[in-house]
């Protein structure tokens, strides 16, 4: 579920929306989607759909949400810093 995170954020980087309502979305559909697939594992014979099982996708989700966000911030600090070295 990490790289799912890493995902949405990569999705919305494309919308013009500030990095926190970014991760906030990014975060309810990862959410979402765990308990998607936890409903669904309820009517698959031998498995069991657990509420502690969304609850660690959360955490797996957010972790991925931090870590695509701190990736995206630091490329962008590289290109700034490119950028300031080429004009001069």
């Amino acid at each position: 579920m990490r790289f799912g995170g890493i995902l949405f954020c990569t999705l919305f980087l494309t919308y013009e929306i500030t990095d926190l309502k970014r991760m906030i979305f990014a975060l309810f559909l990862g959410i979402e989607y765990a308990t998607i697939d936890e409903i669904h594992q309820l009517f698959v014979q031998g498995r069991a759909g657990q509420i502690i099982d969304v609850f660690i996708d959360s955490i797996g989700i957010l972790l991925g949400i931090c870590i695509g966000m701190l990736i995206y911030k630091i490329i962008l600090k590289i290109g700034f810093k490119r950028k300031k070295a080429l004009k001069n």
